[in-house]
């Protein structure tokens, strides 16, 4: 086994599971620093336009507030705007409410433990660190969190970013999810074999948006379109093609990323995965 290799084999998911979860049930109020977000997170927030920062979302002021305020509506439009259809375990759609209901409980749960002080408001015994035979070597493992008989079972993605992990998504199911085995240092044995495909994306996307940085959102065109003495032929106009060859770049740049971070079935994950994020909400 290489040094790179033994290395992963080592590694220990729980101290940067608990790092992310200080930041992510910790922090008050409610703050995502863009450092712990997944590639992933990033490339659809691009795609997709949304803000850089998550929106506002006020915590619950207890665990049985009432779900029907105002507010809820607050912390739904959070959850849009950091999760997405949890394809990784073959789930879809995304039940919004379901995840912002057991999220923010659970980080009111973690705020009042940390308030008292008498425990250790990240206790990694009560959390299970899963896994699943496609995602050996590739990074990725589910965080389950403690059972609430009142709560669907909420579960954290992540994957790992070199001696990081980084958050990938966030839902919950009211029926425990299978075909999941505990996580063992072993599954990210080979982590970072597909690294060499990151810089690739990379490069994809960055042409891609050096491209579309010299467009502006057209501006509405009151006069008359004036009638032109030379006739232009539509297949030879300036820059034509250069669009959808943009548009390929992007495509095929999210698509190297997500196959670096996904390497079994990839094609089918990824088509789900597009159609995801523009199917209409």
């Amino acid at each position: 086994m290489s040094a790179v290799m033994a290395s992963h084999a080592a590694y220990d998911a729980s101290t940067g599971v608990r790092t992310l979860l200080a930041s992510l049930l910790l922090s008050d109020p409610i703050h995502i620093d863009a450092s712990v977000l997944s590639d992933d997170v990033h490339m659809r927030q691009r795609m997709l336009g949304l803000a850089r920062t998550a929106p506002f979302a006020p915590d619950l002021e207890d665990t049985h507030t009432d779900w029907s305020d105002s507010s809820s509506d607050l912390r739904r439009a959070f959850v849009r705007w950091l999760c997405r259809d949890p394809i990784e375990v073959h789930r879809s759609p995304l039940n919004v409410d379901t995840a912002a209901r057991s999220f923010f409980v659970q980080r009111r749960k973690t705020l009042d433990i940390a308030a008292e002080g008498d425990h250790d408001p990240i206790d990694m015994e009560r959390l299970t660190l899963q896994c699943k035979d496609e995602w050996h070597g590739t990074g990725r493992l589910l965080v389950q969190f403690p059972d609430d008989p009142d709560l669907a079972m909420l579960y954290m993605s992540v994957v790992r970013d070199g001696t990081d992990v980084k958050l990938d998504n966030l839902f919950a199911f009211d029926d425990p999810l299978t075909g999941l085995h505990r996580h063992t240092p072993a599954c990210w044995e080979s982590c970072n074999v597909h690294d060499e495909d990151a810089p690739a994306a990379a490069e994809y996307i960055n042409d891609a948006d050096e491209f579309w940085s010299g467009f502006d959102d057209p501006a509405p065109d009151t006069a008359p379109a004036q009638p032109t003495a030379v006739a232009t032929d539509p297949a030879h106009t300036p820059m034509d093609g250069d669009e959808d060859a943009a548009i390929r770049d992007i495509v095929r740049g999210a698509y190297t990323l997500f196959r670096s971070r996904q390497p079994h079935n990839s094609t089918e994950s990824f088509l789900e995965l597009v159609h995801s994020a523009i199917a209409p909400q």
